[in-house]
């Protein structure tokens, strides 16, 4: 069965198949999808009338290679019976990024005849009220407010916005690369943080092609901050590829509320801010902030 390479200017191909996605990880925005690739991963795609079929095929591991649920307008295309027959036909080992809103749609019963299911805790992304980031109202909040507050008396009047541009994008990549030293992300060229280094600069080397809302701070006009994000579902946006200068006290959460203000539009209800990779001190910052919902992630392993 013949799956194609799936490159960044295939947008147009497969972004329409995404208007009526149910699946909220972020794994499911047609974005992240286009700018996640390395030298041993990449993605592939298969293209039918009604459904769209995107794999990974990993390099020399093909144990790891792997489809996502497809996307079709109508979930009966989708049903776990056609999808264990679909994968016996090809040569992906697995369904990886299950959205726990496909698990209750059709049932772990009847999922059961067909796939061992696996529970893939590092893959699980957190659910945010857009309202709750945007506002940090309550007493739960009341330590973001202060390391907010602690901030603007500091950079009151030293700090600005705009977007990643043909301009400065440039200083953008320079910014990112400087806070990949900072974390050690080549340490290990196969780790997360590694790929997520590459996708983040495919990201913003292609924003303007590929459609994302972006925001960028400057103090004294050094960039210290990026991200940009994406519409998963109607309802649901992503953040995606976060950044700033962590040795900037309170600069972190104050631009994180600023991002939920700015980059999703009036009908965005939550925001995916993706998984902790299972990493303890991400998790605990991504507690911190009270998510509405930690959406599972499964693997499907055909019997």
């Amino acid at each position: 069965m013949d799956f194609k390479l799936l490159e960044i200017q295939d947008k147009e191909k497969i972004f329409d198949r995404f208007k009526n996605n149910k699946f909220s990880l972020c794994v499911y925005s047609p974005l992240t999808i286009l700018v996640w690739r390395a030298k041993y991963y990449f993605p592939v795609y298969r293209l039918e009338k009604d459904i769209l079929y995107i794999g990974a095929n990993l390099t020399g591991k093909n144990s790891r290679n792997h489809l996502i649920i497809p996307i079709a307008e109508n979930l009966d295309k989708i049903t776990p019976d056609s999808l264990y027959s679909f994968i016996k036909g090809t040569e992906f080992s697995y369904f990886k990024y299950v959205s726990e809103e496909y698990m209750d749609i059709f049932g772990y019963d009847e999922i059961e005849k067909y796939f061992r299911i696996e529970e893939a805790e590092g893959d699980s992304d957190y659910i945010y009220l857009k309202e709750n980031l945007s506002e940090l109202k309550g007493r739960k909040y009341s330590k973001k407010r202060n390391l907010i507050n602690q901030f603007l008396k500091t950079y009151d009047n030293r700090f600005s916005f705009e977007e990643i541009t043909n301009e400065n994008q440039k200083n953008v990549l320079d910014f990112i690369e400087e806070w990949c030293i900072k974390k050690n992300c080549d340490k290990d060229p196969d780790s997360d943080i590694a790929c997520e280094k590459r996708a983040v600069k495919n990201a913003v080397e292609n924003h303007q092609f590929l459609g994302y809302k972006t925001l960028v701070i400057r103090i004294d006009n050094e960039i210290m901050g990026c991200a940009l994000s994406s519409q998963i579902t109607q309802d649901t946006g992503g953040l995606h590829f976060q950044k700033a200068e962590f040795e900037i006290k309170g600069l972190y959460q104050f631009f994180d509320m600023e991002c939920a203000k700015r980059l999703f539009s009036e009908n965005i209800k939550f925001i995916n801010k993706e998984s902790d990779m299972n990493e303890e001190g991400l998790r605990k910052v991504k507690k911190s902030y009270y998510p509405e919902k930690i959406l599972k992630s499964f693997n499907l392993y055909p019997k």
